[in-house]
Protein backbone atom coordinates (compact mmCIF):
# COMPACT_ATOMS: atom_id res chain seq x y z
CA UNK A 1 0.00 0.00 0.00
CA UNK A 2 2.87 2.35 0.74
CA UNK A 3 4.22 1.75 -2.76
CA UNK A 4 0.89 2.77 -4.31
CA UNK A 5 0.75 5.95 -2.23
CA UNK A 6 4.32 6.76 -3.16
CA UNK A 7 3.59 6.32 -6.87
CA UNK A 8 0.47 8.49 -6.59
CA UNK A 9 2.52 11.17 -4.84
CA UNK A 10 5.24 11.00 -7.50
CA UNK A 11 2.80 11.22 -10.41
CA UNK A 12 0.93 14.04 -8.68
CA UNK A 13 4.15 15.96 -8.13
CA UNK A 14 5.18 15.38 -11.72
CA UNK A 15 1.84 16.53 -13.14
CA UNK A 16 1.80 19.59 -10.88
CA UNK A 17 5.35 20.44 -11.93
CA UNK A 18 4.48 20.16 -15.61
CA UNK A 19 1.33 22.27 -15.11
CA UNK A 20 3.30 24.94 -13.25
CA UNK A 21 5.99 24.93 -15.93
CA UNK A 22 3.42 25.48 -18.66
CA UNK A 23 1.72 28.25 -16.69
CA UNK A 24 5.03 29.99 -15.94
CA UNK A 25 6.20 29.70 -19.54
CA UNK A 26 2.93 31.20 -20.75
CA UNK A 27 3.18 34.12 -18.32
CA UNK A 28 6.78 34.83 -19.38
CA UNK A 29 5.78 34.74 -23.04
CA UNK A 30 2.91 37.18 -22.46
CA UNK A 31 5.10 39.62 -20.54
CA UNK A 32 7.74 39.47 -23.28
CA UNK A 33 5.08 40.21 -25.92
CA UNK A 34 3.86 43.19 -23.90
CA UNK A 35 7.41 44.50 -23.58
CA UNK A 36 8.01 44.13 -27.33
CA UNK A 37 4.76 45.99 -28.04
CA UNK A 38 5.77 48.80 -25.67
CA UNK A 39 9.19 49.11 -27.31
CA UNK A 40 7.59 49.20 -30.75
CA UNK A 41 5.15 51.90 -29.62
CA UNK A 42 7.93 54.04 -28.11
CA UNK A 43 9.90 53.71 -31.35
CA UNK A 44 6.90 54.94 -33.35
CA UNK A 45 6.51 57.88 -30.97
CA UNK A 46 10.16 58.80 -31.44
CA UNK A 47 9.78 58.68 -35.22
CA UNK A 48 6.70 60.89 -35.08
CA UNK A 49 8.45 63.42 -32.85
CA UNK A 50 11.48 63.50 -35.17
CA UNK A 51 9.20 64.00 -38.18
CA UNK A 52 7.39 66.85 -36.42
CA UNK A 53 10.68 68.50 -35.54
CA UNK A 54 11.95 68.13 -39.10
CA UNK A 55 8.71 69.55 -40.50
CA UNK A 56 8.67 72.64 -38.31
CA UNK A 57 12.41 73.41 -38.44
CA UNK A 58 12.51 74.71 -42.06
CA UNK A 59 9.43 76.90 -41.53
CA UNK A 60 11.05 78.73 -38.61
CA UNK A 61 14.34 79.28 -40.42
CA UNK A 62 12.69 80.57 -43.62
CA UNK A 63 10.64 83.23 -41.78
CA UNK A 64 13.65 84.62 -39.85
Amino acid sequence: MASINLNVARWTALSLGVAYGLWHSNSLRKSAEKERAAIKYRHKEELINKAKAAYFTPKRSSTD
